[in-house]
């Protein structure tokens, strides 16, 4: 009988004694957590007043941007930056990138495939730097008065920056095997979809890709919207 109620006894303090460690490991990782917290809070506060300090010109802020960029930072009005290939490779605060770059360091992504897209990605890096810069793109609206025309017409892309362009200058974008008046790819694909543009004949239209265009980002998509509306425009 007193062994039974010792045994009971025993359990119950070992019961006792495991649920009042793990409550104590329990408060030391919320500890932690709490912790972890405050510290990312005082990482992310320091984080912006630094940018803010940069912008304001009080601190001096490195900035990377890549070939392809270069052009609207100056469009922007930035004067100082370096030009990388690989932003990563360098030692900037900040990295101004096209949207579909990956990098791991603090970046602007923009986009540079219509003339509205250029247009923000100017504004955007004015309003980021603090800075003012001059831009006139006469072939912003040049397309305006097609586009409900140019609804009628099924389009089928491949690639998302043509997709933009051929979006903005109002034509529709077939879907799967849906059917469509014409093709549109980039230049780097030909040889994949060889068999589709054979077929297409006419009907296909081959787009330079950005390694194959100009750097100017203006002149770059008034290669891509000239060539589209060449080809394009004979639907109507």
């Amino acid at each position: 009988m007193y062994f039974i109620l010792f045994n009971l006894l025993y359990k119950s303090l070992w019961i006792f004694n495991v649920f009042y460690s793990r409550i104590k490991i329990g408060k030391f990782f919320i500890i932690l957590l709490n912790f972890e917290r405050f510290y990312k809070e005082v990482l992310n506060r320091i984080k912006y007043n630094y940018i803010v300090l940069k912008k304001n010109n009080v601190v001096k802020m490195k900035i990377v941007t890549t070939p392809m960029c270069e052009d609207i930072l100056k469009l922007a009005g930035v004067k100082d930056y370096a030009v990388n290939l690989n932003p990563d490779s360098t030692d900037s605060d900040i990295a101004v990138v096209l949207s579909e770059t990956n990098t791991s360091m603090n970046s602007i992504k923009i986009k540079l495939n219509t003339f509205q897209q250029i247009n923000q990605s100017v504004d955007l890096i004015r309003n980021s730097f603090g800075t003012s810069g001059s831009l006139n793109i006469s072939g912003e609206k040049m397309f305006t008065e097609y586009k409900t025309e140019n609804r009628k017409i099924k389009v089928k892309v491949y690639s998302n920056f043509l997709k933009d362009i051929v979006e903005d200058m109002g034509y529709s974008i077939a879907t799967g095997d849906e059917y469509h008046h014409y093709l549109v790819y980039p230049d780097y694909i030909r040889d994949k979809i060889l068999d589709e543009v054979i077929s297409m004949g006419e009907n296909s239209v081959e787009i330079p890709s950005h390694k194959n265009s100009p750097k100017d980002p203006i002149k770059r998509a008034e290669l891509r919207y000239k060539l589209l509306e060449k080809k394009l425009c004979m639907k109507h």
